[in-house]
């Protein structure tokens, strides 16, 4: 008889077409192969595109366990928003605790943590931690996405409302007290980097922490040999550290390349807003908006840039080029959490006039592109595919039950 694992996610996985969703999917889908799985899922209202959306991920989870949705209740009223955030501020606790505060996914929680005869408990997120406050009874795992009060400073660096960069200041010392707080009360807590668990082992030195990183589906990402001599951005602008990179790409970066290739194309895939993608469209870039398969977009493009200035954990966007044998020419916090080699599979530039000359680089000898190519496909391959990353989280778990 297999054991059953009840899982809780902020988040509904399906379809997988962004960073956390990723993750989530293929953690619930590797999981699957070895427990019984019931999953309690979170939805956004945005992403799921209303009761037909939500059916059709949970007909896209059936194979892997028996999934419940619940929306998030303050996407649906605007003073819940208001009072959550003063909720936080009064009661000095993190934002998200109050985002993921809901009764009935509560209930649903309790429900079958009392009477549903499972072995282990998984947590998608550190923000649904107040679920499990006192302990469950059970094994628990905790999964930490990114070290979330770093990237909540991270942010506060680049934003320029003073006021907002305050708040998020208070947010990050919120979280970095519920981060060395709750981890310790965890069995087990998953980083997705080396440097994220040596960061949790800072702030929360008592607490047991494993490295599972972040994968590629290596057969469903493929190399390609047709190619433009565009450049590609990759992922939605409803998450702040894209947003604020593309921005530093369109104000610092592209500039200085179009002063060598004034046509160059640049194509920015995930889900915008209209506005953006018209006010980006006035500087020569075209926002796709949501597309189903970002595939045949990274095989369109001779380079994938990854300016990002924030943000946390490891970045699937590159991951996901190097598989299909694209160059990728990021920041050190774009690759933060990957074995990124400089000029061996990826060109790091932290500054925008280097930065625009690695591009610049890529795109004009072929040499390079090929190397970086050939190297970022081997790495994935070698050291990033699910498969071999789904071994060593069964055996994680299963060490949980002895």
């Amino acid at each position: 008889m297999r054991h059953r694992l009840l899982f809780a996610s902020q988040t509904l996985p399906y379809p997988p077409d962004s960073g956390v969703k990723v993750r989530a999917f293929h953690t619930l889908r590797i999981l699957s192969r070895a427990f019984d799985v019931t999953a309690l899922c979170f939805f956004r209202r945005r992403q799921t595109g209303g009761p037909e959306g939500v059916q059709a991920a949970l007909d896209g989870l059936r194979e892997f366990a028996s999934v419940t949705a619940f929306p998030i209740p303050q996407e649906w009223s605007r003073s819940r928003r208001v009072r959550d955030h003063l909720a936080s501020i009064l009661g000095r606790r993190p934002y998200t605790d109050f985002v993921f505060s809901d009764k009935s996914f509560r209930a649903a929680f309790e429900e079958h943590v009392r009477g549903g005869n499972y072995s282990v408990v998984h947590l998608e997120s550190q923000s649904l931690s107040r679920y499990a406050e006192g302990g469950t009874g059970l094994p628990t795992v905790c999964v930490h996405h990114n070290v979330e009060s770093g990237l909540l400073r991270r942010r506060a660096e680049v934003q320029g409302n003073r006021v907002t960069a305050a708040y998020l200041r208070h947010q990050a010392e919120l979280l970095r007290s519920a981060e060395s707080a709750r981890a310790p009360e965890f069995d087990l807590n998953i980083a997705v980097s080396d440097e994220d668990k040596d960061e949790f082992t800072s702030i929360a030195p008592t607490a047991r922490f494993r490295t599972l990183p972040n994968g590629v589906d290596t057969e469903f990402f493929q190399p390609a040999d047709v190619h433009t001599n565009g450049i590609a951005l990759l992922g939605g602008t409803d998450w702040f550290p894209n947003l604020d990179g593309l921005k530093y790409f369109a104000d610092a970066i592209l500039p200085r390349i179009r002063q060598r290739i004034p046509d160059v194309r640049v194509v920015s895939v995930g889900r915008a807003r209209e506005a953006e993608i018209k006010e980006y469209r006035r500087a020569g870039i075209e926002l796709t908006g949501y597309v189903d398969d970002i595939r045949p977009w990274i095989q369109g493009a001779r380079c994938v840039v990854v300016p990002l200035r924030a943000g946390g954990g490891s970045r699937l966007k590159i991951l996901d080029a190097w598989a299909m044998g694209r160059p990728v020419v990021t920041t050190s916090i774009g690759c933060e959490g990957l074995n990124a080699l400089d000029g061996a599979n990826s060109l790091v530039r932290d500054d925008p006039e280097s930065f625009a000359d690695a591009v610049l680089r890529v795109l004009e000898e072929p040499d390079l592109e090929k190397r970086l190519s050939t190297g970022g496909r081997s790495m994935v391959v070698d050291s990033y595919s699910w498969d071999a990353i789904g071994q060593r989280m069964i055996t994680t778990y299963e060490s949980l039950l002895q």
